[in-house]
């Protein structure tokens, strides 16, 4: 084809089904796969996790061979040794951060490449300040130097927002804002207008884990539900994690399990289309986990499906024009007050979804993720 392999480092980790093969998120594989049309080879180093795998999707070895990581410190030297086996000059190296603990590793072996080009999705500026407090100035420096590193000595960085972008611009001169690397395709349409019916269903889509403010959305939608009459409220939490136990006996405490649906992980893309379809909003209500842009607000958008969003930097920069309702972090009132006016304020309702409509039929790419990222590495680096 053109000589070259690509070496992607990160991305998501692998997990085991039940008949020993190696999945991961569908829309990470679909993404990791892609590179497969561009490259002669395409190798994906990434981490096992070690817990009962929830991941459906099987990748493909005659598309994409993995690279099975120790991405802890003791297995710093056997990383090293595995790397080094597969890199050599016709190896592109795609490092997707956050992998920062990785940098010295590929840093030392990128003189063997090909080239080298960073993928940055987290605030990690955002996390190096946060983390001052709780692990110190030494490990808050580090974070945020072992990031910037690599992006200085990439030859092209890929940044996922405008955030990312501008900070990305300032240490390399050859970046790009990417696509989501998500559900860009709609699946499912919407079959009837936001809050028009009895049924209310808001909708959260992300980690059950803590910063992810979903504490907050519980607290909000019991405030809402003694709020409301007349309508039959629900809330979908799709997602799994650490604190998924935790908020169950919160719903349970607040009188609202009733209300409440715990889905789990979706890795199915049209169950997700789905869910996003017949959702009134889509509510994002991180407090301190440190949030680039998530891409769950394109996909609802995509779906013509209202979101509101904590009040973060990123987000904020992102999506400037009004096309998401933006809350105080933390704000259990201000959150359970601005579902009550969508709910309740019948021109404050039609002006979210006319923008929301405007924007669900200019979204969509007819390019892929992978197809941009392969672009942006062939434009840089000629094979």
């Amino acid at each position: 084809m053109n000589g070259l392999k690509l070496l992607i480092i990160g991305a998501s980790v692998f997990q085991r089904d039940e008949n020993g093969k190696l999945t991961s998120k569908r829309l990470v594989v679909n993404y990791v796969q892609g590179f497969a049309k561009w490259f002669d080879e395409v190798i994906w180093a990434a981490a096992l996790f070690k817990g009962k795998a929830h991941t459906h999707a099987v990748i493909n070895t005659e598309l994409v061979k993995p690279c099975i990581l120790n991405m802890r410190p003791q297995g710093w030297l056997s990383t090293y040794r595995t790397l080094r086996q597969v890199i050599d000059k016709h190896t592109v190296i795609f490092l997707h951060l956050p992998n920062p603990w990785l940098t010295p590793i590929i840093l030392f072996l990128k003189r063997k490449a090909k080239g080298l080009f960073v993928y940055i999705a987290n605030d990690y500026i955002q996390h190096s300040k946060v983390s001052r407090q709780s692990r110190g100035w030494v490990y808050s420096w580090l974070y945020r130097f072992i990031h910037e590193l690599p992006i200085r000595l990439a030859d092209g960085v890929v940044a996922r927002g405008k955030l990312n972008l501008e900070r990305a611009l300032k240490l390399n001169s050859n970046v790009i804002e990417t696509i989501p690397i998500g559900l860009n395709s709609i699946y499912c349409k919407r079959t009837r207008e936001p809050f028009s019916g009895n049924s209310i269903k808001i909708l959260y889509v992300g980690k059950l884990m803590e910063g992810k403010g979903v504490d907050v959305l519980l607290q909000a939608f019991s405030k809402l539900c003694n709020e409301v009459s007349g309508k039959d409220l629900s809330l979908i939490i799709v997602g799994a994690g650490p604190e998924e136990d935790k908020l169950k006996r919160m719903s349970s405490a607040l009188g609202v399990a009733e209300k409440v649906r715990f889905v789990g992980f979706v890795d199915d893309e049209q169950k997700l289309s789905a869910l996003y379809a017949d959702a009134d909003v889509l509510v994002v209500p991180s407090t301190i986990y440190p949030e680039a842009v998530p891409r769950v607000i394109n996909e609802a958008l995509l779906h013509g499906t209202p979101v509101i969003a904590s009040d973060l930097e990123s987000i904020r920069r992102q999506f400037s024009g009004g096309e998401v309702i933006l809350v105080r972090p933390g704000d259990i009132n201000a959150l359970a007050d601005v579902i009550f006016r969508l709910i309740d304020d019948h021109g404050f309702r039609r002006d979210i979804t006319r923008i929301t409509e405007k924007i669900a039929t200019e979204k969509g790419n007819s390019q892929t993720a992978s197809e941009q990222h392969a672009k942006f590495i062939f434009g840089t680096i000629k094979p």
